[in-house]
Order: C-alpha cells, then sequence, then structure tokens
C-alpha cells in the first residue's frame, strides 16, 4: 500500500450507481410531450371549426324561388370555405385570442349576419307569395263575372319579382304583385288626379233665383265655348297618352259591352266619357250613315238626340255601390235635371253622399238603375245652388225628375220603348214602405199595391 499525503483539493466522487441521465429516453419522453400539446391543439382546432362550421349552417325552407335560393346557398358557401381555410392555418376563431383572429372573426360574423337577413328577407318574400297564390287560387273558383283578380297579370308580376334580381332589391310586397281587374272608377280617379292638366272652361256670373226662398241671388257657373272644347279634347287625348296600363284596360273592357260606341278606338271612347260633345259628334256621324241609332227626345222643354239604351246586368262597382242592373243611357247635348228635394246623392270621393239644396243641375244622363230607379249623371258644369263641381257624378231619384225622363228610349227584348212605359210593367210607381233599418241593415218591407191601380 502506497505511502503518502492525499492533496486536500481533490476530493473523490461517492459511487451513487449507474447514472438515472439517457440522452436517448430524454429526446423520446420531450417528444411525446410536444406532440401531446399538438395534438390537443389540433383537436381544440378541430373542435372550434366543427362548431364554427355549424354556426354557419342556415335552417332553410325552399319554396319556388329557386334563384333567390341559389344566392343564398353561394353566399353560405363562401364562408364557410373561408373559415375552413382559416381554420386550417391555426386560427381559432370561435374563441379567437390573437389579433388575427380576433379580425378574422369580425370579418367572417359580419358576411354571415348580412346573409341571415338575406334569409329573413327571403322569408317575407315567401309570405308574400303564398298569399297571393292562395288569393289567385280562391279568386278562380269563383264564376268568371265574380272573380276581382287579374290571375295574368299577378303571376307576371310574382314572375318578374323572383327572375333575375337580388333577393335585396326585390319589391315583393303584397301590393307590388297582386293585380285587380281594372274597373272604369279607376279610369274617374286617375282623371281627378290629373285634373290640373284638363283645361277650364270659362266662370260667368249670372242672377239665379233661389226656389226655396224665393229670391233672386247671383251663382256662378262655367261656359264651354268652342274652342274649351277643342283645347279639352286635345287634353284628354294626351291624358290618355300617358295612362297607365291598367286604366287602359278597364276602358278597353267598358267600350266592348258598349253595343253603340264599340266601333270607337279606345282612345276615343275615353274622350267621349268626358267630352260629350264629342260623343254626339261620333253618334249623329252614325244616324247619318243611315244606321238611325240616335232619335229625337223630349226632356221636358228641351229636345235632345239620344240612342236606345240597352240593358247591363254585368256589376259595376262604383264607390260604395255596386249597381247591376241598369240600362245605358245617353244625351247629344246637356239638360237641366231638377234634384229635388230628398234622395238625391252625389259622388264625394269614395262614396255618396246627400246632395241638398234642390234646384236644378245641367248634365248628361249615365245609366237608369232598375234596382234603385234612379237616373246616374255627370254634371257639365260647376255651379254654387245647388253646389256642383263639373263632370261630377250624382243619382236623382226617378220620382225627382218628374215626367222629364218619361221618354228616354231603352231597348226591352228586342224592341224600343221608354222608360216611362217601361217602369209602368215594373209597378215602378207603386207605393213602397221607406227603407228601415235594422243592426245596421237596410231593407224595404213587403210589397204594397196602392189601393187605386187599375186592374
Amino acid at each position: 500500500m502506497a505511502k503518502g499525503n492525499i492533496d486536500p483539493a481533490f476530493q473523490a466522487a461517492p459511487y451513487l450507481g449507474d447514472s438515472s441521465h439517457d440522452p436517448i429516453e430524454f429526446a423520446r419522453r420531450h417528444n411525446l410531450t410536444k406532440y401531446k400539446a399538438i395534438k390537443q391543439r389540433q383537436d381544440e382546432i378541430k373542435e372550434s371549426t366543427q362548431k364554427g362550421l355549424q354556426d354557419l349552417m342556415l335552417d332553410l325552407k325552399g319554396w319556388e324561388d329557386q334563384e333567390g335560393f341559389k344566392e343564398i346557398m353561394d353566399r353560405q358557401d363562401k364562408a364557410l370555405k373561408l373559415f375552413t381555410d382559416l381554420s386550417k392555418k391555426g386560427l381559432n376563431l370561435t374563441s379567437p385570442k390573437t389579433s388575427q383572429e380576433i379580425e378574422a372573426y369580425r370579418t367572417i360574423n359580419a358576411y354571415h349576419t348580412g346573409t341571415k337577413q338575406m334569409v329573413d328577407e327571403w322569408d317575407r318574400n315567401k309570405k308574400a307569395y303564398d298569399i297571393v297564390t292562395e288569393a289567385v287560387k280562391q279568386d278562380s273558383m269563383k264564376p268568371e263575372s265574380e272573380r276581382k283578380i287579374d290571375a295574368d297579370a299577378t303571376r307576371e308580376n310574382v314572375s318578374k319579382a323572383m327572375s333575375g334580381v337580388k333577393i335585396a332589391d326585390r319589391k315583393m310586397a303584397i301590393e307590388n304583385l297582386l293585380v285587380f281587374k281594372p274597373e272604369i272608377g279607376d279610369v274617374h280617379k286617375y282623371v281627378k288626379d290629373n285634373l290640373d292638366l284638363i283645361p277650364k272652361p270659362d266662370v260667368i256670373t249670372e242672377p239665379y233665383v233661389d226656389e226655396a226662398t224665393g229670391q233672386t241671388v247671383n251663382r256662378t257657373r262655367e261656359v264651354e265655348t268652342p274652342s274649351y272644347i277643342k283645347e279639352k279634347e286635345a287634353a284628354m287625348r294626351r291624358l290618355f297618352q300617358t295612362m297607365p296600363k291598367p286604366e287602359k284596360n278597364a276602358i278597353k273592357q267598358a267600350r266592348e259591352k258598349d253595343s253603340t260606341l264599340d266601333v270607337m278606338s279606345d282612345e276615343d271612347y275615353f274622350v267621349s266619357m268626358y267630352v260629350p260633345q264629342f260623343k254626339q259628334r261620333f253618334v249623329d256621324k252614325i244616324a247619318g250613315n243611315g244606321n238611325g241609332l240616335a232619335i229625337d227626345v223630349d226632356f221636358g222643354s228641351k229636345k235632345v238626340k239620344m240612342i236606345p239604351g240597352e240593358k247591363d246586368t254585368k256589376e259595376y262597382p262604383f264607390g260604395d255601390r255596386t249597381y247591376v242592373n241598369k240600362y245605358n243611357i245617353g244625351s247629344s247635348t246637356p239638360v237641366e235635371v231638377p234634384i229635388g228635394k230628398e234622395g238625391s246623392t252625389y259622388f264625394k270621393g269614395e262614396t255618396w253622399a246627400p246632395l241638398t239644396n234642390g234646384g236644378n243641375v245641367e248634365a248628361t244622363p249615365s245609366f237608369y238603375s232598375i234596382d234603385r230607379d234612379e237616373i246616374v249623371f255627370r254634371s257639365t258644369t260647376q255651379q254654387m245652388a245647388p253646389f256642383m263641381m263639373n263632370n261630377m257624378a250624382f243619382a236623382v231619384p226617378y220620382k225627382n225628375l218628374g215626367n222629364k225622363a218619361d221618354k228616354i228610349p231603352i231597348i226591352v227584348d228586342g224592341k224600343r220603348t221608354t222608360l216611362g212605359e217601361y217602369r209602368k210593367t215594373m209597378g215602378k210607381d207603386e207605393v213602397k214602405p221607406a227603407v228601415k233599418l235594422i243592426g245596421g241593415k237596410s231593407y224595404v218591407g213587403a210589397y204594397i199595391p196602392s189601393a187605386n191601380k187599375k186592374k
């Protein structure tokens, strides 16, 4: 055994057994931990991607609007593709944390919100479509004469609204789709709305004896000179050219139902509605050609030319009234119409109102209502007593006319007769109870013949 001194700086390490450090095992464990972290991150991304994609899916109930459906699906596909592409790049778009993730989330969310708003509009369009479609279906089940909806025009509106137009630009409100069959009342409203385009006749002031008081007062009335009539005719023709299609269709239908003036053009027929002098020139021309339609009639103390009126049983809505059984009549020139003390009415806006103050009104007859036993006239002047605007419709009970209207010619069963004779056969002069009201509805009591009726 060697002997000597041991350097105190030297300390021998004690033996603790074999080393626990294994470089290979360390690398394996390190890689496993890293893999688990990456796998966890990938699982989180996959889970968030699935949730995000699910949130972007839309619940659509398809209907006939194929182009609208395609527009919505294209937007959804773009949102899904953008979301998937960004998720594959490692962005968490359901629980964004980084500035990049937050910006991407905002972009996709804003785009998707716009798509949902489009779906809401699409659903509103579907409701309008369903209502209009059902209305057309129900109307088509009625008899032709009772149908109010223009089915072809409505279908055309629906087709246009759904074809080649983006959902945001569509106007599929019910009022934009549903088209009702034109009525002559729409024409009158169109003319009323454009009165500023029609020249006004000259106004004169003259003395007038008030029948109620016997006093002489001044009244104003319009005078239609030949030059004015010519200007008015030209104005009505210009108005016809700019008239909407539904109103033109109403004129066409009215003309085709007119057995006398159906040979006119639609434009001439429109002019004849508002320029009686033009209508009479046409009637006189027909009579001059040997057809002999116009005849001389004594309307009170004035002689006028009239065409025998023919019966019309089609419904004629006029404001809050609907005339059904009537004889269309007309005169060559205006006549003095006595209003009477009660029962006369005038067309005010969309309703009929009592016409008071008595007196006479210058007007031309339009038709005789069998059911109401009254004649509807249209004024040809503006006056104060009673107050009456030019071209205003008013109705006068036959009893208020005295015997002035008895000679008006009509055609009954193919033979010419007069209103006076016709009313006798219909018992129109018999005494009937006054109209009574029950629950807000009017009715007429049982028919009671007068005691002095000839048997």
